[in-house]
Order: structure tokens, then sequence, then C-alpha cells
């Protein structure tokens, strides 16, 4: 799908808003799948097809951008081949792709984070959580582990 050039295109039901997740301008392919009752989880093929019969489930979305991604791999990595060293590339590969789809996932959940810790303040003021009884972060300084 080509973008519209306008930035405010997100599925209304998750606000899923990265452009290949999307099937249109207002729903992702996870979405489309619930509405058509598929399940919104697909077979991934970690190595690409060609190269592996190895798959994973993943959501319908990110298989897609996943694909995607393979499908721009140099034909180097793209295609069976018997060289360990181009196995190797081929994992590193597919490791990258993962990672740069969790590390936008990761920002946006951040991002997410901070805008209802705000709004929380707001509504309650500070120290919301305590009063809340949220019980406070574990980090390696309060842990018992030593």
């Amino acid at each position: 799908m080509k973008s519209n050039g306008n930035d405010s295109r997100k599925c209304e039901f998750c606000g899923e808003q990265t452009p290949l997740a999307l099937f249109s301008v207002d729903i992702c392919r996870d979405h489309l799948n619930i509405i058509r009752g598929i399940p919104p989880v697909e077979n991934h093929h970690l190595e690409g097809r060609a190269n592996s019969p190895e798959t994973i489930k993943v959501p319908t979305s990110i298989h897609f951008i996943l694909s995607r991604k393979q499908d721009q791999w140099p034909d180097s990595i793209r295609y069976p081949s018997d060289d360990p060293v181009i196995t190797i590339a081929r994992r590193i590969q597919l490791i990258a792709d993962f990672s740069e789809y969790i590390v936008k996932a990761i920002q946006g959940d951040s991002n997410f984070l901070l805008a209802l810790t705000i709004a929380q303040q707001k509504l309650s003021g500070p120290g919301w959580w305590e009063r809340g009884g949220v019980a406070p972060i574990i980090t390696l300084e309060n842990t018992d582990d030593e």
C-alpha cells in the first residue's frame, strides 16, 4: 500500500501506524483477518521459505513486514547455499529485521507510558503510583539476589 502522505493513518481498532502493517487507511492486517474470521497469526519462515521449512507464528501484520524485508535481502542470502558463512549472514539479517521492528514497538510503548503518566499526574498529582498501591520498580539495588 502506498502512503497517501497523511501521517494520521492508523488502525481504528488498535492504533497501529506502521505503513506496511496497515491494509488500508484505517485497518491493520491483523484486524482485517479478525473481521474475516481468520486467525490474526501466520507462519513465518525465519530464514526464508527457500532456505528452511522452520516457521514461527507471528501476527499477520508483522509477518507481512518481515516478508517484505526478506524480499529485499541480497540474492546471496535469499537463496539456498551450503556456505556456512552465508547461513550465518542470513541469520544475522533475520535478527536485524526482527530487532528493527521490536525497537519501533518499544519506542511506541515508551511514548504511550510517558503520555499515560503525564495524564495520571494531572488527574492525581505527583506520587500517584504510591497512593494507588503500585509496587516499586525492582532494580539491581533493591533485590535480594546477592
